[in-house]
This record gives structure tokens, C-alpha cells and sequence, in this order.
């Protein structure tokens, strides 16, 4: 399943975030070839923003997992055959993961702001290793001494989730798995690549001009249109959509290869490199066996 807000009306008019909305959708795991198609992402429920804040996520979710868990205890009938099925993960930002999960909300304050582990946010930038991973019995233990020290955030922790109630999933199996919309292509290489562009432009490798230009004239087989972001002036990010920043990085090689003078500048090679991670992050299946 996936879960995200999205503002139907101007998010720079007067009726700003009046009528925002969480809509929650999901695909079947179990086909991965149809992952990609639209058709194939199917609606599951939408809610008013306001309705979540004042009934709370969990009595919003609760009317989804009492289907699901129908779907895990006696499945659908189709053709004299019985189809069970079960919650593999729940996608989302990091602030809807955090809600459905029961963890802290809050990523300004709060000294724990990662549900998968326990490192503190003073050493987010220092420790990379050593420190302890979130686990299902861990979840528990900390829910259970949240209630007898009566602390509404114990170790970033608010609530018991209610998709834990599942017999097939929690949030700490991890459940909640990264986005790569999010965390990737509008987080990562949003910035990171925009980092290296500018930094290519004052190598003066290409002008700013000449990547809009080339952008602006690339054809693709099959495709009448290309979505792709367009620089205005100096930039400190990607000013595309997820979906737009993907399709710039897979195409950025061919449209300015003939223009680097250094192939083996760092910069450039750094791009390359982020180019092939994100590959490997899409792709359905890894071989472990690969070098980067």
C-alpha cells in the first residue's frame, strides 16, 4: 500500500489546505509486472486531512485493517478457489510513515527521529555505525515501559500502530519501508545531482542554457511528450516531481556526454555513479554479485 496528502485545490490561494487529502492506494506484490501501470494502482480510500487530525490515524486505518484482516483469515472466492492475501508494506513520507507507525511526528525536537533505529539525532550526522536496530519484541518492550513511566514519546515511540494488529505484518519487520519517490528522487538526487550540475557549469563544461536546450529537444520512441525539469536561473535543487527527476538522471549521459571534457572528472563520475545506484534501487530483482 502506499499513503499520501495531496492539496486538490490551490496551495496558494485562500482555500489552502482546506480541502487536503490522504488518499491510500495499493497494487498486488505478487505482479511485478504490472507494478508500473496506472490501471494497476488501485484506490483504496480517501480522507480529509481534518477528519485524521481530529479522529487520529488510527481509528482512520482501523475501517482498512478490519478488511485485511478478512482478506488473511478467510480470503475471496473466486471460481470455487479461495485468494488470501496479506499486508506486505505500507509506503509513504517520512511524516505519514511515522503517523501510520506510531512513531514521533516531531523531527525538530525529538531525540529519536528514526523508526528504524535507535540512534539519537544529536549523532544522526556522526555515528554510521553501532547502533541498535528496531525490532518487533523491541516495539513492544518500549510501548510497555511508554505506559508504566507514563512518557508520551519513550525512544520516539507516541502509539501502538494499529496495522500491528495484522497477523502477517509490523511496522518494525520493517513495514514501513524507505520511499523512492520521496527519499530518492525528491530528496537524494534532488539536491545531490543539482550539486553536481552546478558544480559542471562552473567547470564550464555547459551553460545552463545549453542543458535546458538540449532537454527541450529530446525525443523519445513512442512518446509524444517529455516531462523533464527546466532551470529558470541558478538552482539548489532539482525543480522536478519524482517521476521528472528520474527520467532527467536516466537521460542527463545522453543529452551531455559530447560536452564534458573530463570524463574522468570526479564530479561527472559522481553523477554516473548516482545514476547506476538509482538503477539498482528500481530494479525489481539485484544481482549481489554486481560491482559498482
Amino acid at each position: 500500500m502506499f499513503q499520501d496528502t495531496f492539496e486538490p485545490c490551490n496551495p496558494l490561494g485562500s482555500s489552502k489546505k482546506k480541502h487536503k487529502t490522504l488518499g491510500v492506494y495499493m497494487i498486488l506484490g505478487n505482479l511485478p509486472t504490472y507494478w508500473s501501470r496506472v490501471d494497476n494502482i488501485l484506490l483504496v480510500a480517501l480522507v480529509k486531512e481534518a477528519d485524521i487530525e481530529h479522529y487520529g490515524m488510527s481509528a482512520i486505518f482501523d475501517v482498512i485493517v478490519r478488511d485485511l484482516q478478512v482478506l488473511e483469515s478467510f480470503g475471496l472466492e473466486h471460481e470455487g478457489q479461495i485468494f488470501k492475501g496479506a499486508l506486505f508494506a505500507m509506503l509513504g513520507d517520512n511524516l505519514g510513515s511515522h503517523q501510520i507507525g506510531g512513531f514521533s511526528e516531531n523531527f525538530s525536537t525529538s531525540s529519536y527521529t528514526c523508526r528504524y533505529c535507535y540512534i539519537e539525532k544529536k549523532n544522526i550526522n556522526t555515528v554510521l555505525e553501532g547502533f541498535k536496530l528496531r525490532t518487533k519484541q523491541a516495539y513492544e518492550s518500549d510501548l510497555d515501559m511508554k505506559m508504566m513511566i507514563n512518557d508520551n514519546q519513550y525512544k520516539g515511540i507516541k502509539s501502538n500502530s494499529v496495522l500491528n494488529s495484522l497477523s502477517n505484518f509490523h511496522v518494525c519487520n520493517p513495514g514501513l519501508p524507505p520511499c523512492l519517490a520521496h527519499d530518492i528522487f525528491e530528496g537524494v538526487v534532488q539536491y545531490d545531482l543539482m550539486i553536481g550540475l552546478n558544480d559542471l557549469i562552473k567547470k564550464k563544461h555547459f551553460t545552463l542554457q545549453t542543458l535546458n536546450h538540449r532537454f527541450q529537444k529530446l525525443k523519445l520512441c513512442n512518446s509524444t511528450t517529455v516531462n523533464l525539469p527546466l532551470f529558470k536561473d541558478k538552482n539548489d535543487k532539482l525543480p522536478g516531481t519524482a517521476h521528472e527527476n528520474m527520467l532527467f538522471l536516466q537521460l542527463l549521459p545522453f543529452a551531455v556526454s559530447d560536452l564534458i571534457n573530463d570524463f574522468e572528472d570526479p564530479t561527472w563520475q559522481m553523477i554516473l555513479l548516482l545514476r547506476k545506484l538509482t538503477n539498482i534501487l528500481c530494479n525489481n530483482t539485484v544481482n549481489c554479485f554486481d560491482n559498482l
